[in-house]
């Protein structure tokens, strides 16, 4: 299951910055207002922050993109052919919904090499 909220914590991680850096960038007017403040701290909705990345640190969306790739090729290897073409079916018609193009990109790639 996708978890759609991402902690501080989480934040830290996926920029690969210090708990410092990340309340500066939160702080900061551009990035998304939190989703709910509980009493072990702020949360904020995962596909926002996802698309503030794209936006402001492109170079990371791009090192996702390629992570789920490489993720779903590995997948795909291990289906039966009938099964690995639905799955990738049923991944463009994701990836395409979210419309990020580095997350469409990455499943074009995908579906290239795998498509008989």
């Amino acid at each position: 299951m996708t978890k759609h909220l991402m902690s501080a914590g989480e934040i830290q991680q996926r920029l690969g910055v210090s708990r410092q850096r990340v309340h500066q960038l939160t702080a900061r007017p551009d990035f998304p207002a939190p989703y709910e403040e509980l009493s072990i701290g702020r949360i904020w909705i995962r596909e926002d922050v996802e698309d503030w990345i794209a936006k402001h640190r492109p170079a990371l969306a791009e090192v996702l993109a390629r992570s789920i790739a490489a993720e779903l090729e590995e997948a795909a290897q291990s289906e039966p052919d009938a099964r690995r073409r639905a799955h990738l079916d049923a991944l463009v018609v994701a990836l395409r919904g979210t419309g990020r193009e580095v997350f469409v990109r990455a499943a074009a790639d995908v579906i290239r090499r795998h498509r008989g």
